[in-house]
């Protein structure tokens, strides 16, 4: 029965993703805002839904929802005053009108590949299974420390295990997540012709960090010069830099190109976006890699989901490339890759 009502909760969990998902609220938000207000109520009210369903599950974490959604949790309940349950039938009516929630943090960190693989050890088969596991851990350890006491070799063998170890585990591959992209909102600041490639243009760009980065793009035959004067523009900032016909090029301007690869536009931030600003992807939580290692085809695997849709947003698998001050947006090139 338990696992049951587990399985509930997260089937509506799933439902009320793919509904916000599917509203498009970004989109709302501009468009209609009476219809982006009645997707936001209902989104969280299915929120408060679920953490009471999942109270009795995770107590801690049901908590933590209703400290976000900055309600009470003694007085959360699916019933309404008169005991009845019509309050659930209704997930756009539970937050009032004018509620302010609180500040919304990840409820869970991201697991790592290394730590679900102990965990799954950890807690396979049953109780009794464990309790053996653990036992045996235990018979194992107190036979290691009588080993490191017996002699110094023993103590040196001990050591080359852990290290042995502690490099097998440092060899576990990172997942591939689109957090691992530094997309950053930047400003050209001068843009010329290679002197050395007659298809290649080299831009100046503002990244916030003081300095400009000198950047080479293969544009000249799709975006007049004058185009690129000036212009906000989405910035992959940790490719591994790379030489261009004798120019080094430290890092990648983001165009969508056609089907047929006729017509290539770039990828425009809304121009209130202060420069600098990293281009976030809502749902997607993490820090980008210092530099993309070229021989892990990190960038080559999350370009094949980058493209626009038939709204001219820039999205990753559906998922908006987002700022503070909207979504980034192609001029006119629907469906196309981007890169």
């Amino acid at each position: 029965m338990e696992k049951q009502g587990l399985k509930t909760a997260m089937s509506i969990s799933s439902e009320g993703n793919a509904y916000l998902q599917e509203s498009q609220f970004w989109r709302l938000y501009k468009e209609d805002l009476p219809s982006c207000s009645i997707v936001v109520k209902t989104s969280l009210g299915l929120v408060y839904l679920l953490a009471c369903l999942l109270e009795p599950f995770m107590p801690s974490f049901s908590v933590e929802v209703f400290k976000q959604l900055n309600l009470p949790p003694e007085q959360a309940s699916l019933c309404d005053e008169k005991g009845d349950m019509d309050k659930a039938k209704r997930p756009w009516e539970i937050l009032p009108a004018g509620h302010k929630i609180g500040t919304p943090e990840p409820l869970f960190k991201e697991l790592k590949i290394e730590e679900v693989e102990e965990y799954r050890k950890k807690f396979a088969g049953s109780q009794a299974d464990r309790l053996e596991r653990e036992e045996a851990g235990k018979a194992a350890k107190l036979a290691e420390e009588l080993k490191k006491k017996a002699t110094v070799s023993g103590k040196k063998q001990h050591a080359k295990k852990l290290a042995g170890e502690a490099k097998s585990r440092g060899t576990v591959e990172q997942e591939i997540s689109i957090t691992r992209l530094d997309i950053r909102v930047g400003l050209i600041k001068k843009a010329q012709k290679h002197p050395d490639a007659e298809s290649l243009y080299v831009e100046e760009i503002d990244l916030g960090e003081g300095d400009c980065r000198t950047v080479v793009s293969g544009l000249v035959k799709y975006i007049p010069l004058e185009e690129m004067q000036n212009r906000k523009v989405c910035v992959l900032c940790n490719l591994k830099p790379a030489n261009m016909r004798g120019i080094k090029s430290e890092a990648m301007v983001l165009a969508a190109s056609s089907s047929d690869h006729t017509k290539v536009e770039l990828v425009d931030p809304p121009q209130s976006t202060v420069v600098g600003e990293r281009v976030t992807f809502p749902g997607f939580e993490g820090e980008p890699d210092d530099v993309l290692n070229p021989k892990k085809k990190v960038w080559e695997t999350l370009q094949v989901d980058l493209q626009s849709n038939s709204d001219l947003v820039a999205c990753y698998k559906d998922i908006p490339l987002t700022t503070s001050a909207g979504v980034c947006k192609v001029a006119s090139i629907s469906n196309g890759s981007i890169r």
